[in-house]
């Protein structure tokens, strides 16, 4: 039987991980495509605004997403996965490794005020 391959952006699977034994926190993100750089925009209702210079066309634009986002909050990007939204401007994603204190101050923006 062949070994199942792992799941694109899929959580690091290793028992020799160098992240830490946290669950994933999950953000939401509202991606703007062909955008003039890639950058993060800040909060707007409960989402994160991220601007992307990819179009979103084959995957692109995921990519560059989830790179985007790993680099910012200094995760590889095996460790940032798409839950949901994946053909949709509006996207869950989960952050594998980090709590969500750490999560914002890693990526430079206050959280998103509690309702």
């Amino acid at each position: 039987m062949a070994e199942k391959r792992p799941r694109r952006n899929a959580p690091p699977r290793s028992p020799h991980d160098p992240l830490p034994p946290t669950g994933p926190t999950t953000v939401r993100v509202r991606v703007t495509p062909r955008a003039g750089r890639d950058a993060l925009a800040g909060w707007r209702d409960g989402a994160l605004r991220v601007r992307l210079a990819a179009a979103p066309v084959e995957g692109r634009a995921n990519e560059a997403l989830v790179r985007l986002l790993a680099k910012a909050a200094g995760l590889p990007p095996s460790a940032v996965v798409i839950l949901s939204g994946e053909t949709a401007r509006e996207k869950r994603v989960a952050f594998h490794g980090l709590d969500e204190a750490t999560l914002h101050a890693r990526l430079g923006i206050p959280p998103a005020p509690s309702d």
